[in-house]
């Protein structure tokens, strides 16, 4: 996959000191945020990892984007991922995503799986631009916000990494 001509991020495995910027980076991105103790939850637990995105020429490498990632053997899905709501649509999805089917390759991964809201087409695009393909959808997943009745469908998508 060919990046888009944009500026590098570092991308990197989160320590513990970046719990918090991820958490204030989730609760930002969705209509339910994650809490730092609810990502360190998952932090502790040895099938998950994440990496940040950090900028490169701050002095405290300020982070824009993460991915949260549980692998276990063969098959790894995609938890969450979101960057900065201003730091959007500037490559760093991009390079996080790359990054990480880098290493699950690595890895020798098969697959790598994950969810998205339909009405999410920024998203669904740049899975597809990687080659994601939809296998499933779950009806009624999401709801799309707390005083509507309404609730969105799932996309399940999987990327096969050993082709």
């Amino acid at each position: 996959m060919q990046l888009r001509n944009r500026k590098r991020m570092f991308i990197e495995e989160a320590e513990p000191s970046d719990i918090s910027s991820v958490s204030q980076i989730h609760i930002k991105s969705f209509k339910r945020g994650w809490s730092d103790g609810e990502f360190e939850r998952f932090l502790v637990q040895d099938h998950y990892w994440c990496m940040v995105a950090r900028q490169p020429r701050l002095v405290r490498k300020k982070i824009t984007g993460f991915i949260l990632v549980k692998q276990i053997a063969n098959e790894a899905e995609i938890i969450t991922v979101a960057t900065l709501p201003n730091s959007r649509r500037r490559g760093i999805g991009e390079q996080i995503l790359s990054e990480t089917i880098r290493r699950l390759k690595a890895d020798r991964v098969h697959s790598l799986l994950l969810d998205v809201e339909e009405t999410n087409t920024g998203a669904i695009g740049l899975y597809r631009k990687f080659g994601f393909e939809e296998i499933n959808r779950r009806e009624s997943y999401y709801s799309s916000s707390d005083e509507e009745a309404v609730k969105n469908a799932a996309i399940v998508m999987r990327l096969d990494l050993l082709n």
